[in-house]
């Protein structure tokens, strides 16, 4: 999947694709447009959903380079307590930085893992390329939000069928489906895409 969206040849910040999702839990719905960078690509998603009983608005971009590697998270979060904002960014060696502050322990992460959105998966996927019936093992830059903290967690990934992978963690184990981009179209449990362009 990322060899066909890396190997188009666009011309800066081009449109590729966007989605809307719905939360299953019905407590929340996501818009994400992915753009393809001179870099990479980009990710940017707005989150509407309840937490705790209160609304809470999210905005947020992950960008990565031409082979899906993570290479920033920057984040925003509006909640009827206050502003939230957060940012990480990892260089070529998978070092991390919050603010520019070293995260040693989360040294050799190549994802970030966001919880509150599919597209995490759909970045980490791409990344991989498996094979029908390949599986990998990763460990990730989890945030965990609404707290801001960030720590490596294992995720696993087993491409079960040209558009299907399991995906398997700590707090997590669902079946994927996806579009030919990569783009989640039904998270177990969790999303579902009701348009897609």
């Amino acid at each position: 999947m990322d060899a066909r969206l890396a190997g188009r040849r666009a011309a800066p910040d081009t449109r590729i694709a966007s989605v809307l999702w719905l939360d299953r839990r019905g407590d929340g719905a996501e818009h994400l447009t992915v753009v393809r960078t001179p870099a990479g690509f980009r990710a940017t998603g707005v989150v509407l959903r309840a937490f705790e009983g209160l609304p809470l608005e999210v905005r947020y971009t992950v960008s990565a380079d031409a082979g899906w590697r993570t290479t920033a998270l920057d984040l925003s979060a509006q909640a009827p307590s206050g502003q939230l904002t957060f940012d990480l960014d990892v260089d070529g060696g998978a070092h991390w930085r919050q603010s520019g502050i070293p995260l040693r322990w989360l040294d050799g992460c190549l994802d970030v893992d966001l919880s509150f959105t599919p597209v995490t998966t759909t970045v980490a996927i791409n990344r991989l390329g498996l094979a029908v019936g390949e599986q990998a093992l990763l460990t990730v830059a989890h945030v965990q939000f609404p707290r801001s903290e960030v720590e490596a967690a294992t995720r696993s990934y087993e491409r079960l069928a040209e558009r299907r992978y399991r995906c398997v963690g700590d707090d997590l184990d669902a079946v994927v489906e996806v579009d030919e981009l990569g783009l989640v179209v039904d998270y177990e449990g969790a999303w579902r895409a009701v348009a897609r362009a």
